[in-house]
């Protein structure tokens, strides 16, 4: 049985963000925001997305009640000028979930893993999606994997485009002790369905520790694959034909 993995003891002070514009060729001095009303550690900027006129960043160990549950602040750009939106939390958010531990925002709606959630086990994960309407940003979704167990950390990496949401679980068994894996989610204009899981990799790979994703294409890092060289890691390569 797999146990529950201690968490760093460093802490890092709040910070700042800044948002950069670019001009034709050149690139505009960024906007600075901060310090912006985070707790201390609250390791803001870990994760950041960025799409049309918004910005997140997530701070994964923000909050003191619950503690280190997490948040995202959101920005968003009018008339060329950024200013803050405000944070998003799990409505259900507990202790230590590090809900902001991932960030992908695509048309209107922003996906953020919870990879330290508890809903299938301890450090088990989950992923929140928040919708855009009216200009406020409000929580729409929990995904949680059917097959999902203790220590999985579901949630540690998201994709999000044209109506597809991958979730990776760096630490599932599948193919191996920390193999890892991705699922896949569609958008049916209803409610976010599972629809499939990837877990190619082979013991300790990680595979599902970083993912970039575009509408018919997405790319899964496996920092510790070995078919090169012990740990020289990998990047599996997907595109989506159809509707599949």
């Amino acid at each position: 049985m797999k146990t529950r993995r201690s968490r760093p003891t460093h802490r890092l002070a709040a910070a700042a963000v800044m948002c950069v514009s670019s001009a034709g060729a050149d690139w505009n001095p960024p906007s600075r925001y901060g310090p912006v009303p985070a707790n201390a550690g609250a390791d803001l900027g870990r994760t950041a997305a960025l799409d049309g006129d918004w910005a997140v960043a997530g701070a994964r160990r923000f909050g003191t009640s619950p503690n280190q549950a997490g948040g995202v602040f959101v920005f968003h750009r009018d008339a060329g000028a950024w200013s803050s939106g405000g944070v998003l939390q799990a409505g259900d958010r507990t202790a230590s979930d590090e809900f902001g531990g991932s960030v992908a925002l695509s048309g209107g709606q922003l996906a953020v893993g919870a990879p330290f959630d508890d809903p299938r086990g301890t450090n088990s994960g989950s992923a929140y999606v928040f919708s855009l309407a009216g200009g406020v940003w409000s929580q729409t979704a929990r995904l949680v994997p059917g097959d999902g167990q203790a220590v999985d950390l579901f949630g540690t990496a998201v994709g999000l485009a044209d109506g597809w949401l991958l979730c990776g679980a760096p630490l599932d068994d599948d193919s191996g002790i920390d193999a890892g894996s991705v699922y896949a989610f569609h958008y049916d204009g209803a409610q976010w369905v599972q629809v499939a899981k990837f877990a190619p990799g082979a013991v300790g790979d990680q595979f599902g520790t970083a993912i970039s994703s575009s509408a018919d294409a997405a790319a899964v890092g496996a920092p510790f694959d070995d078919d090169v060289a012990t740990d020289a890691a990998a990047v599996h390569v997907y595109r989506r034909s159809g509707d599949a």
